[in-house]
């Protein structure tokens, strides 16, 4: 079997509010999906991030061409070979140029779809590749509560199974704590909280509001301060009593043992859509687990990214809970034939070859731009 062709397949989705978070705001949801295409007729998906910047999408299509050079004709079975050839192929140049993470990104999701692959050839879904004995069910945080009404959305979401919250703070101090505070209200004690402020403050900013909402027992403070400072974040982790939760932005399992060594996190997030795709994401659970400290995956995207999620933590130790964004998205309930199994705050890990899951594309079509 030979990779004929490499795809990024752009889709946005119309939103019934705005997805407003501290780095910016999104009218519309765009994703980006990646095919690969082999010579016995077998596809791969996978999917890349792109949320932010508003230019994610062009941009990975530049990438993905030039990536594409090194994968035809190779065969996609060989996942091992063919990460390490784009990695060490490209990486270095990314460097250079200033654009490490979108190579990166790339490189997930085709590693996604090189699984996606393995797995149909083998009969087998991904988390049965990695593991002798994976989960079958995982334990989901919800995240994209309604803008307009987190109260009562926080509520519908408890009822439905949910234990576990996550908000979106980092925008005006006094708003940001009576969101908190009415959420706690609202939901009990016994309801865990993430409050999640997308690197909104300086250390100074991020220390104060850390110890106003301490009386709300949050699980944990999710990126306070800009990621890639370090120092920072390791002094916030250890002058406060919440659990610091930072890694969706790290790229690769250097950063993470990076992370690590200087104990800027309590809990670790990689997102198999970001960091190197599920081959990255084993090795970087494995060197989480022996740090001893607890991992949590941020996705935040499509059906294909969820389902990969799924598969990364079914195989490996060490994982809190999974985030599932439950966000008003149109594009989420036409995705997949068959949806992913979601019951009482647990969803079952899909059980079909590969990812073990189907697009519905005659639903998708009306959402695709390329």
């Amino acid at each position: 079997m030979r990779i004929t062709d490499v795809r990024l397949v752009s889709l946005y989705s119309p939103l019934k509010e705005p997805m407003r978070l501290s780095v910016g705001t999104l009218e519309k949801r765009p994703f980006a999906l990646i095919e690969v295409h082999t010579d016995e007729g077998i596809i791969g998906l996978g999917e890349t991030f792109v949320n932010f910047p508003p230019w994610s999408i062009d941009e990975r299509k530049v990438t993905l061409e030039n990536v594409k050079k090194l994968l035809l004709g190779e065969d996609p079975t060989n996942i091992e070979a063919l990460w390490k050839k784009m990695y060490a192929s490209l990486v270095k140049m990314g460097l250079q140029g200033g654009c490490k993470g979108a190579i990166i990104q790339v490189i997930s999701g085709i590693d996604i779809a090189l699984w996606d692959i393995l797995g149909k050839v083998k009969n087998q879904p991904i988390c049965k590749l990695i593991s002798n004995g994976p989960k079958q069910k995982l334990r989901l945080y919800a995240t994209g509560l309604s803008a307009s009404d987190p109260v009562g959305h926080a509520k519908r979401l408890v009822s439905e199974g949910y234990d576990t919250l996550k908000l979106r703070i980092g925008f005006d101090p006094e708003k940001d704590v009576e969101l908190v505070k009415s959420v706690r209200e609202a939901v009990g004690k016994d309801v865990r909280l993430i409050a999640d402020a997308n690197m909104a403050w300086d250390y100074e900013k991020a220390l104060e509001m850390a110890k106003r909402l301490e009386r709300y027992e949050l699980f944990w403070l999710e990126e306070p301060i800009i990621c890639d400072d370090l120092d920072g974040m390791s002094r916030l982790a250890a002058v406060l009593d919440t659990w610091i939760g930072a890694g969706e932005n790290a790229y690769g399992l250097a950063e993470f043992e990076r992370m690590i060594k200087k104990r800027a996190a309590d809990v670790l997030m990689p997102d198999v859509s970001k960091t190197g795709g599920i081959t990255e994401g084993v090795r970087i659970a494995k060197l989480i687990n022996s740090s001893g400290l607890p991992f949590s995956p941020h996705f935040y995207g499509s059906e294909v990214g969820f389902a990969a999620t799924l598969h990364f933590v079914a195989a490996t130790e060490g994982c809190l809970i999974v985030q599932r964004d439950i966000s008003d998205v149109p594009l989420f309930k036409d995705m997949l034939k068959e949806p992913i199994r979601i019951e009482d705050g647990y969803a079952e890990v899909p059980n079909g070859p590969g990812l073990g899951i189907e697009l519905n594309w005659e639903k998708l079509e009306k959402y695709r731009t390329g």
